[in-house]
């Protein structure tokens, strides 16, 4: 095995964007992080905010940097979030034992989050905080869940409509159901050989969550497509 090969393993490749758009995703995340310092220090004591800033600083990430994720979109931040707190508190509140607490509120936020659609991974952090965030977060009981939690998840996501709005070629919000506006025809879409629907199916068909949208197959599959014929031309002439 080559040493290009073996290093493949340490630097897997990712998704390619220009430094315009990583430096612009830098800055926008360091005003969410500033605007969620300055709400949580309202709500918390100062030792409480490393806790709650791990949980936004991971939801940061997606939005920034990963915003066409299905983890990344409104209802999954938002109610990811606000869940992960409620339960969290509800063990907190009832589950005398810490550590049985902990594990409870991680496992039941993934149950939720499974049954509900809204699954976020940044929203386990939020659950096991409120269980070993100490007297202050118990104190603010389910109140906790909206603020300061909720109100930092919505400033999270306005910063994160407007900054993904100036970046060119970004779509945020992704793939919603009901889309307001018809979705352009792409030409290379038409020889596909199987329907939007028969991808759907598939994806329901594998016994796992997979971060890809039927969308996002589709487009994958036509370009794909596109560079084998280009490849064939190529080898032809």
């Amino acid at each position: 095995m080559s040493i290009r090969s073996r290093l493949s393993f340490f630097f897997p490749i990712q998704v390619t964007v220009s430094h315009k758009e990583k430096i612009f995703s830098a800055l926008a995340a360091f005003a969410v992080i500033v605007l969620v310092a300055l709400v949580s220090h309202h709500f918390l004591e100062p030792e409480h905010l490393p806790y709650l800033a791990a949980s936004m600083g991971a939801s940061t990430v997606l939005l920034l940097a990963a915003p066409h994720s299905p983890f990344s979109q409104p209802w999954p931040l938002l109610g990811g979030h606000l869940i992960a707190a409620l339960i969290g508190i509800t063990c907190a509140k009832f589950v005398p034992n810490i550590y049985l607490a902990a594990a409870l509120a991680v496992s039941l936020t993934v149950l939720a989050m499974f049954y509900l659609r809204c699954i976020h991974p940044p929203g386990g952090g939020t659950a096991l905080l409120v269980v070993i965030g100490g007297v202050k977060i118990t104190e603010l009981g389910y109140l906790f869940a909206f603020t300061p939690v909720l109100l930092n998840a919505a400033l999270l996501l306005t910063v994160a409509l407007l900054a993904n709005r100036l970046i060119p070629g970004r779509h945020y919000p992704y793939n919603l159901s009901l889309p307001t506006t018809p979705a352009a025809k792409d030409p290379r879409k038409d020889n596909l050989g199987f329907s939007h629907q028969d991808l759907l199916d598939a994806l329901q068909d594998i016994d796992g969550y997979i971060d890809v949208t039927g969308e996002d197959l589709e487009r994958i599959y036509a370009l794909a497509t596109e560079h084998a014929k280009k490849r064939r031309n190529t080898e032809k002439s």
